[in-house]
């Protein structure tokens, strides 16, 4: 399955591979369609290694939820860790 950032360009082989080797039963209807997963695939486009990068999503700017932690999707929580994606 192609991810769908694929549509701003090619999918970096290795992101494929792991995109691809998440389990169908969690992958979530917009798998690799994040925008967590189009920076991994920009990263490693530009030969930069993500390691290290922090990730962290905030729930919109009215209530309810405003300004809390958004888990990451099935696919994002399964793929980053693998890049050295650390959750904030």
């Amino acid at each position: 399955m192609r991810g769908g950032v694929s549509r701003v360009g090619e999918v970096h082989p290795t992101l494929q591979a792991e995109l691809d080797a998440v389990p169908t039963s969690i992958r979530p209807g917009w798998h690799g369609q994040c925008a967590e997963i189009s920076c991994v695939n920009q990263a490693l486009q530009a030969g930069v290694d993500p390691a290290g990068v922090q990730r962290t999503v905030a729930i919109g700017l009215t209530d309810p939820g405003h300004g809390l932690a958004k888990a990451a999707c099935p696919t994002c929580a399964t793929v980053l860790p693998r890049f050295g994606v650390r959750n904030g």
